[in-house]
C-alpha cells in the first residue's frame, strides 16, 4: 500500500468500507476515517505526492476519479459526482485542479498553516502594502505549498 508509511492499514480500510458504495464517498469523513486529517504538513505532503501520479504538482480530474485506488488498488472509481464535489473543495484557485495548497486545507495540519500565515500578515502587513490581493493570496499559496511558513 502506497500510504503504508504514513497511514495505518486498519484506519485506510475503515476509510475504504466506509464509502464503498458509489455516491458515499465525502473527502472530510474519509480523511478523518483514515487519519490523514491528523497528520503534519510533510505527511500531508507525502500523501499529496502519491495521489499526484503525473507529478505534474496538481492533482487533476483525472486522478480524483481514481483516488480511492491510492489506498487499495481494487477500490472503486469516484463517481463523476464525487469527483466534482472533491475538486471543488480542493481547488483554491478555480482552474480546475488542486496544488498542495488545496490538499492542506482539508487537513487540519492545514489549518496550523493557514492560521500561521494569518498571523504573519497580521504582523507584517506592511509587506503587502504595495501588493494587490490577488498578488498576495498568492504569494501566500506559494509559501504554504513550499511549506516555507515555518521561517517567516
Amino acid at each position: 500500500m502506497a500510504f503504508s508509511n504514513v497511514l495505518s492499514d486498519s484506519d485506510v480500510a475503515a476509510a475504504l468500507d466506509g464509502c464503498k458504495d458509489a455516491g458515499t464517498f465525502d473527502h472530510k469523513k474519509f480523511f478523518s476515517a483514515c487519519g490523514l486529517s491528523n497528520k503534519t504538513s510533510d505527511d500531508v505532503k507525502k500523501a499529496f505526492a502519491i495521489i499526484d501520479q503525473d507529478k505534474s504538482g496538481f492533482i487533476e480530474e483525472e486522478e480524483l476519479k481514481l483516488f480511492l485506488q491510492n489506498f487499495k488498488a481494487d477500490a472503486r472509481v469516484l463517481t463523476d459526482v464525487e469527483t466534482s464535489t472533491f475538486l471543488k473543495a480542493g481547488d483554491t484557485d478555480g482552474d480546475g485542479k488542486i496544488g498542495a495548497d488545496g490538499i492542506c486545507t482539508y487537513s487540519d495540519a492545514g489549518c496550523v498553516c493557514v492560521f500561521k500565515a494569518i498571523l504573519w500578515i497580521l504582523f507584517n502587513n506592511c509587506v503587502f502594502s504595495s501588493l494587490s490581493l490577488q498578488s498576495s493570496l498568492h504569494w501566500l499559496s506559494h509559501k504554504i505549498a513550499t511549506d516555507q511558513l515555518h521561517k517567516l
